[in-house]
């Protein structure tokens, strides 16, 4: 749900990957678009959104794909869901 005055904001620039984690970076980024996750931009298309990826450390020395949507979330509609924290039903229950 973008907010439909937003402005579409492409990063064309890329986030260096440590030597030491290109070749998993590589294979992960391979599988994921062989399985259908994800897909190339042609050479030559533009793009409207397009975020940085950023590689982050795992806990076990592995790298993590993430993506910085900071440009996305400022021009996202928030939608509230109230609900009782898992305490209230629990004590709720005779």
């Amino acid at each position: 749900m973008i907010h439909p005055k937003a402005t579409p904001v492409a990063c064309h620039i890329q986030v260096p990957v440590p030597l030491h984690w290109q070749d998993d970076v590589k294979a992960s980024l391979d599988q994921d678009d062989r399985l259908g996750v994800i897909e190339p931009v042609p050479v030559g298309e533009t793009v409207t959104w397009c975020h940085r990826m950023v590689i982050c450390p795992k806990r076990n020395g592995k790298s993590r794909r993430t993506v910085d949507f900071q440009a996305l979330n400022a021009h996202t509609i928030r939608e509230t869901h109230y609900t009782q924290s898992p305490f209230h039903p629990a004590r709720s229950v005779p």
